[in-house]
């Protein structure tokens, strides 16, 4: 039996400035009605409890956990105050059965938030771009998210294969939506749909070829649902979708080894938006020398360039296509020396071999 409490408190507070350029006096003015300070606090205060045991192969947990939100916000310029509490139950149920050493089957349920970050709560309108304005909508609620998981897993000596059916269905999620004003501007804010359902498999499998090559993929195929469109003036939304990720290992010696690392996502259905499908590669490579006590490494991140965003947006009476291309081609060097190695060895002991992820480079 577990149980105990836990408060959050946050200040995050935002400020927003204008400038616009005074020919007369050859400088930038500040435009004290375009900027403002948003001011956001946010409490969180939970009481949780768990139990878990076991009955032959059978082994089960249980917990609940209770919490309270208390927020206050408010904009400056106008003294406008938005103030939100609301109190919120989180149970979850897990399963393990072992069918005998190397295959157990899981059977889950959970329910989690996502509340609102304070971009998306503050209402104050950003006019950095003239033609397409932005705000926030204070009077957002979280989304719930009433998950559903049943699971197998299967080792076979240093290969395992985990295949998951899950279905998750979010209550008041959080979309952009965007609407053409009469003077031709965009404005851009956030509402909440009623729901959205999410089912499908997922599956992760790990496999060593041989001493000097390893992989692991996870692939995932699901079909999504939204539900409740009609309130941006919008139709219901559906469609498939799949992500998969591959990493390839190579131990080129004992002292070095490579990474590389491929990434896919299909085209992404939204309320109001269709995302194009984006894939890149990273590549890696680090080398242990003085004795395991050095490491160099170094990484190239989206090594052929491909890694852009285009969407595509609609609304009554427009049409929006987009390209968004951040400087995702990036080279990392780095050098780490270990003073105190046991925890290090203490990991490979434990894991039986030296695992790694593109993170460690």
């Amino acid at each position: 039996i577990e149980t105990g409490f836990k408060s959050t408190f946050k200040d995050m507070s935002m400020e927003s400035f204008l400038s616009e350029y005074s020919y007369e006096a050859g400088q930038y003015i500040l435009n004290p009605y375009a900027s403002n300070f948003f001011d956001y606090t946010e409490q969180i205060h939970a009481l949780y409890g768990l139990y878990s045991s076991s009955s032959g192969k059978l082994k089960y947990q249980a917990g609940l956990r209770i919490e309270q939100l208390i927020s206050n916000s408010k904009l400056e310029l106008t003294n406008e105050k938005f103030d939100r509490v609301y109190p919120s139950l989180y149970p979850s149920v897990h399963l393990v059965y072992e069918l005998n050493l190397k295959n157990q089957v899981i059977l889950s349920y959970s329910r989690r938030v996502s509340r609102p970050n304070q971009r998306q709560l503050n209402p104050f309108i950003d006019y950095s771009d003239s033609l397409n304005i932005r705000y926030g909508n204070p009077k957002l609620d979280p989304e719930f998210i009433n998950s559903f998981e049943l699971g197998w897993s299967g080792y076979f000596g240093k290969n395992s294969l985990n295949s998951t059916l899950f279905y998750r269905y979010t209550t008041g999620i959080i979309e952009n939506i965007v609407t053409l004003q009469q003077n031709g501007v965009t404005a851009t804010t956030f509402k909440n749909l009623t729901s959205g359902t999410n089912y499908g498999i997922e599956l992760i499998g790990n496999r060593e070829f041989s001493t000097w090559f390893k992989a692991n993929a996870n692939f995932s195929f699901f079909k999504q649902i939204m539900n409740g469109s009609e309130i941006a003036g919008l139709e219901k939304s559906e469609g498939y979708m799949w992500t998969t990720k591959v990493n390839m290992t190579f131990n080129i010696s004992k002292n070095a080894t490579l990474l590389i690392a491929g990434n896919y996502e299909s085209p992404e259905i939204e309320a109001q938006d269709r995302e194009e499908e984006v894939y890149f590669a990273d590549v890696a490579f680090k080398y242990d020398f003085l004795k395991g006590k050095a490491t160099l490494s170094m990484r190239v991140s989206d090594v052929f360039d491909t890694r852009r965003h285009n969407s595509e947006t609609r609304g009554e009476s427009f049409f929006i296509s987009s390209t968004h291309k951040m400087d995702s081609r990036i080279g990392f060097l780095g050098f780490t020396y270990r003073i105190n190695n046991y925890n290090r060895q203490k990991e490979k002991d434990r894991n039986g071999q030296n695992e790694i992820e593109m993170e460690e480079f």
